[in-house]
């Protein structure tokens, strides 16, 4: 679910590596309906990535039936 008006995204993926460029394009489309910047949006893309990445691999230990939420 993307909501500009609440300025909020949630959404909950499958915890495998690769999913966390869903959520970098979700933020993506998000940012860029609210006039973020370039620079900005690749911050928080990278941003989200990672903490992606920490989830995935960190939190849920690469576990296949687990899943995350964004």
């Amino acid at each position: 679910m993307v909501s500009n008006q609440n300025r909020r995204i949630c959404t909950s993926l499958p915890n495998r590596l690769g999913t966390e460029k869903e959520a970098m394009a979700l933020v993506e489309s998000f940012l860029d309906g609210l006039g973020a910047g370039q620079a900005r949006l690749d911050d928080l893309k990278t941003l989200v990535s990672e903490a992606c990445l920490n989830a995935i691999e960190h939190g849920n230990g690469l576990d296949p039936a687990a899943t995350y939420d964004v």
